[in-house]
């Protein structure tokens, strides 16, 4: 009887030791999202955005994962879309801009309350890279995480010229804002 008692509390408390960690020990992946850019001229802010957004938080690996369908982007211009997709981002033949990056400060708990996390990685826009450090806040509960994160660059790192009209240039320095929602994968 002794035994039976000692296996049974072994066994819950391996049971609820699972529970508190199983947040943590699976891959989430986007299941909605949207992405914003916020650029700006001496006389002028205006954003582009899109909700084609995809990817992955593998708490195991440490890995975090986002794509950007860049194509989609859209600022409610007609015409400054299209000079940016065609002449800017080029997006005929760099259609997505890629975050990828190691986790370096994972939550051990993620509940209600929002968490920083943050991950170095590599942000890829129209075929250049610049390694960079993206910070943000999750927060999530029954298997769902949500997580935003707002982060600058310059155009010129990634090789963008910068738009003008007339005497008028476009600031090089453009932040992005995204919101995610992500979902356990299923096994």
């Amino acid at each position: 009887m002794k035994r039976l008692n000692q296996f049974i509390a072994v066994l819950f408390t391996t049971f609820f030791m699972l529970l508190a960690t199983d947040l943590m020990a699976q891959v989430y992946e986007v299941k909605e999202g949207t992405a914003e850019f916020f650029a700006s001229t001496q006389i002028e802010r205006y954003s582009g955005k899109t909700d084609d957004v995809s990817g992955f938080i593998d708490f195991d690996e440490g890995i975090i994962r986002f794509t950007v369908n860049v194509e989609n982007l859209d600022t409610e211009n007609s015409r400054r879309d299209r000079k940016m997709h065609e002449e800017y981002l080029e997006t005929h033949t760099y259609p997505n801009a890629i975050f990828e990056g190691n986790i370096k400060n994972q939550p051990e708990e993620i509940g209600n309350e929002p968490h920083e996390i943050s991950a170095v990685g590599i942000l890829k826009i129209k075929g250049e890279e610049k390694e960079m450090t993206a910070t943000g806040m999750i927060s999530g509960e029954d298997g769902v995480l949500k997580l935003s994160t707002t982060f600058e660059f310059l155009l010129s790192d990634f090789g963008i010229s910068r738009p003008r009209v007339f005497l008028i240039r476009v600031r090089d320095e453009h932040s992005i804002e995204m919101e995610v929602v992500l979902k356990r994968a299923e096994s």
